[in-house]
């Protein structure tokens, strides 16, 4: 599931801070502090390494994505035959503003050059061609990632998308089910299998039942749910009630990312309806919001304008 790299540090963070069983969650404050310690107290190249790669990691936790690939860099200097240190470094550099894509392309290519079957690798030059429109060329590459990795949970998700945005919603379904069943947890896959089998204008019992089931088995306070929940109808909250939930972000990034988010779920829910007018229009001011999945919307918008949906 498409994460930025520091939602994969707790292990990192717990060497960072030898937190006993039961301990709060690791602070990536201390982390920083701890691992910059380790690496002034004279640290064999190793235990360098491990300490850069650390830092850097919780300095992507905390944002400093410019800091995180410094770090990164670091550990490549060190040992620059290591296909992950490259990936993680391309991976960050999707978040820095502006985004370093060029560099990105650069590292993941790189990466392959170490080790050809590098799955994330593919899946995430397959972000690269869809962020450029080249729909076609990301199909490709996430069926390498596939084909490198057929346990790839992430690479399911991202063709599905593509074949959702193409109006492909048979092909769409059968990777999202394929999703979930590599990845149980991850709610989104449900929520675009539930909306493509609708948009098929398919039988959406089964697919609803199961969503359900699901939410009812995973209590969660993720904002996912509040979409969830309103595409199931689970709920009072109307389009105004989610808007203004949105609005409540944590920062004004998490804000602009949940209305996107909203205008482009609640229009998929008019289209359903059959409001296809309010579904351009909600469309459309989620593209204002600047997520860089814009493309992806303006695919639907494309496919609505020519007729194929």
């Amino acid at each position: 599931m498409k994460v930025i790299p520091a939602l994969a540090t707790a292990a990192l963070l717990l060497t960072a801070s030898a937190s006993a069983p039961g301990a709060q969650e690791p602070d990536p404050h201390e982390a920083v502090r701890v691992f910059t310690s380790r690496i002034t107290d004279g640290a064999t190249k190793k235990e360098a390494g491990r300490a850069y790669y650390g830092r850097g990691n919780a300095y992507a936790s905390l944002g400093n994505y410019e800091a995180a690939i410094a770090d990164f860099s670091k550990v490549i200097e060190l040992f620059p035959l290591s296909p992950s240190v490259y990936i993680v470094r391309a991976r960050t550099c999707f978040w820095t503003s502006p985004p370093r894509y060029e560099q990105a392309a650069a590292d993941l290519n790189k990466a392959l050059e170490l080790n050809p079957n590098a799955s994330e690798a593919y899946d995430l030059l397959g972000d690269l061609a869809k962020i450029q429109n080249d729909y076609t060329l990301a199909l490709s590459l996430y069926g390498k990632a596939i084909a490198t990795n057929p346990g790839y949970g992430d690479a399911y998700w991202d063709r599905g998308r593509i074949h959702q945005f193409r109006g492909e919603f048979t092909q769409a379904a059968a990777d999202f089910r394929k999703t979930i069943q590599l990845l149980p947890t991850f709610e989104y896959p449900y929520l675009h299998l539930l909306l493509v089998t609708r948009l098929a204008k398919a039988d959406d019992k089964a697919v609803a039942a199961s969503f359900l089931a699901f939410i009812q088995a995973n209590p969660s306070t993720d904002w996912v749910r509040t979409l969830s929940s309103f595409c199931l109808g689970q709920g009072k909250l109307d389009e105004a009630g989610v808007l203004a939930l949105a609005g409540k972000g944590k920062d004004a990034a998490d804000v602009k990312a949940r209305r996107a988010d909203a205008f482009f779920y609640l229009g998929v829910q008019r289209l359903i309806a059959g409001n296809r007018k309010g579904a351009e229009d909600f469309f459309i001011q989620a593209l204002t919001t600047g997520r860089k999945w814009s493309p992806d919307i303006q695919a639907f918008i494309a496919l609505m304008q020519s007729g194929k949906l």
